[in-house]
């Protein structure tokens, strides 16, 4: 297979082979120019299902072997707080401001109405955010360091190949950071398709998550998205359902 280079990733690939993690898939030979040469990798037929808990165990082992404490600037947690509070706040004024906005509305349209039936699940999720993000603000405030690994950054079932082994693919955008970050990305793609609960758990089970990290996901995951209110009747019934069904379903995580 030839791709277009992005950006060169012979640092990455020899990094992660000086940590003993050789689960990826490298260019045959360092090309020169736009394209690099990608090798062909069998890929197994297998459920779904059971792809994404080899995944899940191959993504922990990558973020094990790559694993170190990074000293970080003061305002590194600060800036992750303030950024997270912004959205929080932001999505709770927005969606406080247009319940209002309804309850005005002498006849509601289909989506005011299954708004108002739900308003104050979405306002929860907010409070529920905003509560644990002081929790977590809390817990960091005498931290001087960061738990760092080698992140994938572009998580995803279809870039995990797997026949006696396991590899990933498309690391371009690849970059260090705290290991809440793949598994973010991964469940932003699959919430609607897998028991995350039990994913979490078997990653759990090969790469503990710090109770600071637990509880920095928590609130990644439960902030609510913005609707767009500017299409048609039909779509914005769809988006606020699928928003709906996605607070309920992270409620169990």
């Amino acid at each position: 297979m030839i791709k277009r280079k992005t950006r060169n990733l012979n640092s990455v690939f020899n990094y992660l082979l000086s940590r003993n993690f050789k689960s990826f898939v490298a260019p045959i030979e360092n090309q020169k120019g736009n394209y690099y040469l990608m090798p062909y990798i069998e890929n197994l037929e297998m459920p779904r299902e059971q792809k994404m808990r080899d995944l899940i165990i191959f993504l922990a082992l990558l973020h094990n072997k790559t694993t170190y404490f990074k000293e970080i600037d003061p305002d590194y947690y600060k800036e992750i707080y303030e950024e997270l509070k912004e959205k929080a706040d932001y999505a709770k004024k927005y969606y406080y401001d247009l319940i209002n906005y309804i309850e005005t509305e002498i006849y509601m349209s289909p989506f005011e109405y299954l708004l108002a039936r739900n308003i104050n699940k979405v306002l929860a999720a907010t409070d529920y955010a905003l509560f644990v993000l002081d929790m977590w603000y809390e817990k960091i405030s005498t931290l001087k360091k960061v738990r760092t690994v080698t992140l994938h950054g572009n998580l995803e079932l279809d870039h995990f190949l797997k026949n006696n082994e396991g590899f990933f693919i498309s690391w371009e955008k690849t970059y260090q950071g705290m290991p809440i970050y793949d598994l973010i990305d991964l469940y932003n793609r699959h919430w609607q398709e897998f028991d995350f609960v039990d994913i979490f758990d078997l990653y759990e089970e090969k790469y503990p998550l710090r109770e600071e990290e637990r509880l920095l996901l928590s609130v990644y995951l439960t902030i609510p998205k913005i609707i767009n209110i500017d299409f048609n009747e039909y779509e914005i019934c769809k988006e606020l359902t699928l928003l709906l069904d996605y607070l309920y379903k992270t409620e169990e995580i």
